[in-house]
């Protein structure tokens, strides 16, 4: 049984509305201003309020708006003697669903309740039933995300860094790293025509026979059987209204080589980091997978790419080249490999996906369009003096049971005795090493204590040693900044908390480190610290 709230600071009219209501199988409560009723809807189960517009002191039209403004789905419904039009709007200006004029006309009245109530009720189910959507599309957005690689990735003598970010929660684009073997891996990305629910289901089936078909293949396979192999099974039943541009292939390191296959897709970037300077990769290829099941993809359509230190491979889906800035404009390949050559400072992979995507929007391009996803790579020197690894590697399986943060918290010692082996087999300056170890651990354990805040989370750093020792380190933690005001101790080891922001462990970086950046990119952030190693041995 319905309860409804009469408003009204005239006794006979409650009482006539109370007999109304009750003949008709409804129950009520009763007040006489608007403070009451507020107070009662808070203490109440209501579901629907009868309001007099005439109330003493605080009026009807204002007793609505709060009435709606504490809780907007409760249906209000006006009664009074003022029929004017502008009365009219001023009542659902102020959040009325219906009015009633006064003298009250009992079937009038109960015919207007029913609507309200009626409207009410399929309102509060597509409502909830929305939210219940909702629900499971956040569910599903997380495990399509846990269907993807981490954004980083260290691999061998390879680095990768991707992004993605659906138009919607969920989306059709997919990219994955398979390792065949410690010199050989399997690469793609790949776009299903269409968004939302329908284009992320076939996402996880295409990325499924994808891993089972690779598997099989023991890397003996060349990248258009693989391609090929994907047409004939995804063709039969899943492709009948939707088709996926693809570029996929292998990495080989004992070839130093590329090479791939690209069933309809944007072509490759690549980016010299030497010279900033940007060079797109031919389309060589053939037409998307799913277009024609028939189709025999053709050994001599592949392509290959010698892979160099110096050159990044940039592999993106076409949510990026057909994003359009204010005017309507397109970005387009050659728009897209302009804003590439625009960034500044690139060292490596890492974090140019998330450095693009900011250039993007400082130009106004709307990135929410379409599904928008980067992949890229590459090779890193075996001679080169630096080192990338991902703490979360680290973790011991016997500290499993702290969960992700903890279990990163117990390898940031391991972390710091491997960077004090690297820098002391780098440079043979054991002093050097002790102090870049305590510089990596301490920024590391605030990293994970006040970025990441214990939650689940990547950290990976890139150590180098040349002129100066240099640590980068990238987390997907908030976008917290270190007091790095606060002076250095004339006694660091005084009684402190050693991971406030200006406690002991950032004292001890602000007194060794020469230099300290922090800098956040989309949801990602680069900190970058230095020690000149001349200036660590005068200190």
């Amino acid at each position: 049984m319905e309860t409804i709230l009469l408003v009204d600071d005239e006794p006979a009219n409650i009482f006539m509305l109370q007999s109304i209501l009750q003949k008709n199988g409804y129950h009520s409560k009763s007040c006489r201003s608007g403070p009451k009723a507020l107070e009662m809807l808070r203490n109440n189960d209501i579901d629907l309020v009868l309001l007099d517009v005439m109330l003493i002191g605080i009026d009807g039209y204002e007793t609505c708006k709060r009435i709606k403004n504490y809780n907007p789905d409760i249906p209000v419904i006006l009664v009074t003697a003022l029929t004017g039009s502008d009365d009219l709007k001023r009542g659902f200006e102020a959040g009325a669903v219906d009015y009633i004029k006064k003298p009250i006309d009992a079937t009038e009245l109960i015919s207007r309740i029913k609507s309200a109530l009626k409207i009410a009720n399929a309102e509060k189910h597509f409502k909830n039933a929305y939210l219940e959507v909702m629900r499971d599309l956040d569910i599903a957005s997380q495990i399509q995300s846990y269907m993807l690689p981490e954004q980083f990735v260290i691999a061998d003598d390879l680095i990768f860094c991707s992004k993605y970010t659906p138009c919607g929660k969920i989306g059709g684009d997919l990219f994955d790293i398979i390792k065949i073997s410690q010199s050989k891996y399997f690469i793609y990305i790949a776009d299903i025509s269409g968004h939302g629910i329908q284009a992320a289901l076939l996402m996880a089936a295409v990325k499924s026979i994808i891993k089972m078909i690779v598997g099989q293949s023991e890397g003996n396979s060349s990248p258009c059987h693989i391609i090929n192999k994907v047409n004939t099974v995804m063709s039969e039943d899943m492709f009948k209204d939707n088709y996926v541009t693809i570029l996929a292939g292998y990495i080989d390191l004992h070839e130093q080589t590329f090479r791939y296959f690209n069933a309809g897709h944007p072509p490759i970037i690549e980016y010299d980091i030497q010279t900033g300077k940007t060079q797109t990769c031919s389309s060589t290829g053939s037409i998307p997978v799913g277009w024609a099941a028939d189709m025999t993809y053709a050994p001599e359509n592949e392509s290959c790419l010698k892979l160099d230190a110096n050159t990044i491979f940039f592999l993106y889906t076409d949510g990026i080249i057909e994003c359009e800035n204010a005017t309507a404009g397109q970005l387009g390949i050659a728009g897209l490999a302009g804003l590439l050559e625009n960034i500044t400072t690139v060292e490596s992979c890492l974090l140019l996906p998330h450095k693009l995507e900011q250039q993007l929007l400082d130009a106004d391009y709307m990135v929410s369009a379409d599904d928008f996803s980067m992949l890229t790579f590459q090779k890193i020197a075996k001679l080169e003096k630096r080192w990338c690894f991902d703490l979360s590697e680290m973790a011991d399986l016997k500290t499993c049971e702290l969960g992700a943060a903890g279990s990163m918290l117990a390898s940031v010692g391991t972390a710091g005795l491997l960077c004090n082996e690297k820098i002391t087999e780098w440079t043979n300056d054991p002093d050097l090493a002790a102090r870049t170890e305590i510089v990596l651990t301490e920024f590391l354990n605030n990293i994970l204590i006040h970025s990441l805040r214990k939650k689940r989370g990547s950290v990976v750093v890139e150590l180098s040693a040349k002129d100066v020792v240099r640590m980068r380190f990238f987390d997907s933690g908030i976008d917290w900044q270190p007091n790095m005001a606060c002076g250095p101790s004339e006694n660091l080891f005084d009684n402190q908390d050693r991971y406030a922001d200006c406690g002991l462990g950032m004292k001890m970086i602000r007194t060794l480190a020469s230099s300290f950046t922090r800098r956040r990119f989309g949801q990602v952030n680069e900190t970058v610290i230095e020690m000149d190693r001349a200036m660590a041995h005068a200190r």
